[in-house]
């Protein structure tokens, strides 16, 4: 017997289990019927039509046991067709595998049993997209998308999203087709070694683009021995940009690559912890300008000095998790060190640290509540801490009506520590360190944000009520 859980549990032998003879009858499902048809008015049949079961609270699955679509079908010769099998409710419906030329048709949300559902498909706007390089030469096989961006210009994918991506041909023009009117449209063009342009709003029309140059950078960070740097960190800039930081992590053998670079090259830092690279004759931090198109440039920063902590009673089960460890100081902890995962054996190693700072460990609560936060740590000799319980900040969250997925979280010390909500809105924060704590409670809807907050020391407890975020 198979459990509400997909588990086998056994029935003690024997058991007598009685003949019975059972019924069952079935009964004729529903249809959705209707035509596609084309922007003369004659009918499709190169199209496919996909009904989904949208209706809440229906436990209906859209795929059949191979994982093919449960509903789908094409057209006859007139553009008539007909989704049968449906059961009671609502389906969306949709038009897929249109003509590159079509318009995009929304889809409808139809009651199964509904007839004469038509959809009148149009011929799309179109235009031709010119892409140059900066010096008037075609770019071939240049990259160019149309779609639709959020009020923010973001790229999203939403109700009534459209995308649609086209190539340019050896003269590098695009031939792009099936373009949505009356909406705003964003034009993208990429190429290889060039710089990406990008038009919001763009209006459908034949449009030239030129896109400039750009270069790669590509290196690796080394230590003053020549070895290779694993994971060290790679800021950069475009010089003349008010050094606006960017940062990419170097890989396990140090090596790093930029891309979409101008041809002023690019001021570069690496760190690793508190150490820093250094320009020649410069002091730690300083940038160094490395020139568009450099290759293998090796960059060099003293790793500094290493902190191992051995958590003694880390439990050979424990999931996987990188402890932090923060720079003490009179403005309080300061992130400084990345660290890799705990071994098994419960050893943990940090990099690039100064024999001159304290620093602070903290090892973020195990099932159970174990956790761990020890100060004043200095690079040297192995460092031993254990996990200890730690203690709970308990609650309610009051929610309004329809409002769920609740998240709460306990701020202290500088990190937090997120804990669960029961369907009672009870929770429970564990493996907290002695200490004052803001605790927030977060929900979201369709309506909006909700959200709460409220002080709690460790081993007290708080109710947050959530009300609607401004």
């Amino acid at each position: 017997v198979v459990d509400d859980r997909s588990r086998t549990v056994p029935i003690p032998s024997p058991v007598v289990i009685p003949e019975t003879e059972v019924e069952v009858r079935l009964t004729p499902g529903l249809s959705i019927e209707g035509i596609v048809r084309g922007p003369s008015g004659t009918g499709l049949r190169a199209v496919l039509l996909i009904a989904r079961a949208t209706s809440k609270g229906r436990s209906e699955s859209n795929y059949d046991q191979k994982g093919r679509l449960k509903h789908s079908a094409h057209p006859d010769a007139s553009g008539a067709f007909q989704l049968v099998g449906l059961s009671e409710g609502d389906y969306e419906l949709s038009v897929t595998r249109v003509p590159a030329e079509f318009a995009p048709y929304e889809s409808l949300v139809i009651r199964a049993g509904a007839t004469g559902v038509d959809f009148d498909l149009r011929l799309g706007l179109s235009a031709l997209v010119t892409v140059l390089d900066a010096t008037g030469e075609p770019v071939p096989a240049a990259s160019v998308d149309v779609r639709t961006p959020d009020v923010s210009g973001r790229n999203v994918k939403s109700p009534g999203h459209f995308f649609r991506s086209f190539l340019t041909d050896s003269v590098g023009v695009a031939r792009v087709v099936g373009l949505r009117a009356g909406v705003p449209l964003r034009l993208s063009v990429k190429a290889p070694r060039h710089f990406e342009f990008s038009r919001l709003p763009w209006t459908p029309g034949d449009t030239t683009v030129r896109l400039e140059r750009s270069f790669s950078v590509s290196g690796v960070v080394k230590d003053p021995a020549g070895t290779a740097v694993a994971h060290a960190s790679v800021h950069w800039s475009t010089p003349g940009e008010g050094h606006s930081w960017n940062v990419i992590k170097a890989g396990l053998d140090g090596r790093f690559k930029l891309d979409q670079i101008g041809a002023g090259g690019v001021d570069l830092v690496a760190t690793l912890g508190l150490a820093s690279s250094a320009a020649p004759g410069g002091s730690d931090g300083d940038p160094l300008r490395v020139a568009a198109g450099a290759e293998e440039f090796v960059v060099t920063v003293d790793v500094g000095l290493e902190l191992v902590v051995r958590i003694e009673n880390w439990p050979s089960d424990a999931r996987e998790q990188r402890p932090t460890l923060d720079l003490e100081g009179p403005s309080g902890p300061v992130s400084v060190s990345d660290s890799g995962l705990v071994s098994d054996d419960g050893i943990v190693r940090f990099h690039g640290l100064r024999a001159d700072k304290t620093y602070r460990l903290w090892v973020r609560p195990l099932p159970g509540g174990l956790s761990c936060l020890v100060r004043g740590l200095r690079t040297g000799t192995e460092v031993r801490v254990r996990l200890t319980p730690g203690k709970s900040i308990t609650g309610r969250v009051t929610t309004p009506t329809g409002v769920d997925r609740v998240a709460v979280s306990a701020f202290g010390h500088g990190f937090s520590v997120d804990g669960p909500v029961d369907a009672d809105g009870r929770f429970s924060i564990d493996g907290l360190p002695e200490g004052l704590y803001v605790v927030t409670g977060m929900a979201m809807n369709d309506s909006g944000r909700w959200f709460a907050s409220g002080d709690a020391s460790a081993g007290g407890s708080v109710h947050l009520e959530l009300k609607r975020a401004p």
